[in-house]
């Protein structure tokens, strides 16, 4: 009995191992650094490909589907009769993420973007200040990254998601109210003061707000090298092609004139 139960505990210690794993919001590292060459797709040539020709000046279109699924055509043209020809292919296939760069640098890890606050003179009056790795180079891989947002009086950061990332804020001054909403409708808010720090889950819509008679500002983490954010009003009203007035119209429950004016306000089309 003694032993099944040492069993059932290093057995719940691996499950909780694995789903601590599982649940990370990128994939773990392979190697030391891997400092993101942003303008990377996967660049290799494919195996030569033999034709034969048997006429001069014959073309030969050749298809091949390759194991990435990445479907291209190769285009040969024979230029003597009775040769056989090899071709090579470069192919170009888009990574889900960054290749490393061959050569990496200090400032490949590094970014001074957050230390100084930034104009806050918008419709939304607060600025969000991105370091993820975009900015970063050298966060690629590593699952972490960061943002400045600064607000003005009556400032807010609107109701968005992040679909790759977990957030937790760090107020730098002033207070902020803050919630976010549960896939049940309730709404999680409260008001955060300096140096106080607030969570907001993953893919759960949440926003900031100053309602202060003085500037505030926050740092947030992310675990993710790149959360993606969603602001729900530009996201709906501001796409491109436009979502139709039809769409919107019904889900608010407002007239057509209404959502143009929406559309209008944020840089939308009818």
């Amino acid at each position: 009995m003694a032993a099944a139960g040492k069993l059932s505990v290093v057995a719940i210690m691996v499950f909780i191992a694995a789903i601590s794993n599982s649940v990370s919001a990128d994939p773990d590292m392979l190697q030391d650094v891997c400092a993101a060459d942003l303008n990377s797709g996967i660049e290799f040539f494919q195996k030569p490909v033999s034709l034969f020709c048997s006429v001069n000046k014959q073309s030969y279109n050749h298809t091949h589907l390759h194991a990435h699924t990445l479907r291209f055509t190769t285009h040969v043209q024979c230029v003597c009769k009775n040769a056989r020809i090899h071709i090579h292919t470069l192919v170009t296939v888009k990574m889900n993420g960054f290749a490393c760069k061959v050569n990496f640098s200090p400032s490949d890890f590094f970014s001074s973007r957050l230390a100084m606050p930034m104009p806050t003179n918008n419709l939304l009056d607060s600025t969000v200040t991105p370091a993820n790795v975009m900015q970063i180079p050298g966060l690629n891989t590593l699952g972490v990254s960061m943002a400045r947002i600064d607000f003005a009086p009556g400032g807010l950061n609107p109701p968005h998601t992040h679909p790759r990332a977990t957030e937790i804020i760090f107020v730098l001054y002033d207070e902020l109210d803050v919630g976010f909403i549960t896939t049940a409708n309730v709404l999680v808010s409260m008001t955060i003061k300096q140096g106080d720090v607030f969570t907001f889950p993953k893919g759960l819509v949440h926003f900031q707000m100053n309602n202060g008679k003085g500037p505030a500002a926050a740092i947030a983490a992310f675990n993710s090298q790149n959360p993606g954010v969603q602001a729900i009003a530009a996201t709906l009203f501001a796409a491109m092609p436009p979502v139709s007035d039809s769409v919107l119209s019904k889900a608010f429950q407002i007239s057509y004139q209404e959502v143009d004016e929406i559309k209008a306000k944020l840089g939308g089309k009818p």
